[in-house]
């Protein structure tokens, strides 16, 4: 259980914006076109960079990863970091998969973990542009200004409140950042760049078997 909650810390580690307390208009994403969101993501396979900046309540410090990231709808979402040192994380509906630097990979018991779950259907569903799972999760608001938009998420399920306050996604041809801010006052950002709608390769497919 205490590697669960550890390794859970650490994918938090990996999650100009507008401010939560401000996220615009509330939407609906099932009644609406929201396409110019959904086409932002693409086909069912991304791969691109990724750069994460931590930030921690209270202190003028900052902590910054960078690397490779990996999205296959139904199967996960791979973060393969390779600054400041390289490891592996392999985040599935189902299972949680640790690799660092050259070592074995580590396969955490998370079946019946309730936390990681929601963080898991959390993940995929944002980084998918789920619609319908993101609606049954969040309260989303909306801001746009031609082509650019935010979408704030703000947690209504009970568990994913328990530990995010909100979820700013910015985009605009491309899915572009990702800010979540714990219910601790940090906050995690992700800036994403190169990120191409294309078919993995097996070398990347093979990181999901890991």
């Amino acid at each position: 259980m205490r590697k669960v909650i550890i390794v859970i810390a650490m994918l938090f580690l990996l999650f100009p914006l507008f401010a939560a307390d401000n996220p615009g208009t509330e939407v609906d994403l099932m009644s609406g076109n929201y396409s110019f969101i959904s086409d932002a993501f693409g086909g069912s396979t991304m791969a691109g960079l990724f750069r994460q900046t931590k930030t921690v309540a209270g202190s003028p410090r900052s902590f910054v990863s960078t690397g490779r990231i990996t999205i296959a709808s139904g199967m996960g979402i791979v973060w393969c970091t390779e600054k400041p040192y390289a490891s592996i994380l392999v985040v599935g509906k189902d299972k949680l998969v640790q690799k660092i630097r050259d070592g074995e990979p580590s396969h955490l018991d998370i079946a019946n973990n309730p936390i990681y779950i929601q963080i898991a259907t959390s993940m995929e569903c944002v980084f998918s542009a789920d619609f319908s799972k993101i609606a049954s999760l969040f309260k989303t608001y909306l801001v746009k200004e031609d082509t650019k938009w935010t979408l704030t998420l703000i947690p209504k399920d009970k568990v994913v409140g328990s530990f995010m306050t909100s979820i700013l996604m910015t985009g605009s041809c491309s899915f572009e950042s990702l800010k979540m801010t714990e219910t601790t006052g940090d906050s995690i950002l992700y800036e994403f760049s190169d990120l191409q709608i294309r078919k993995l390769t097996d070398e990347e497919l093979a990181l999901y078997s890991l």
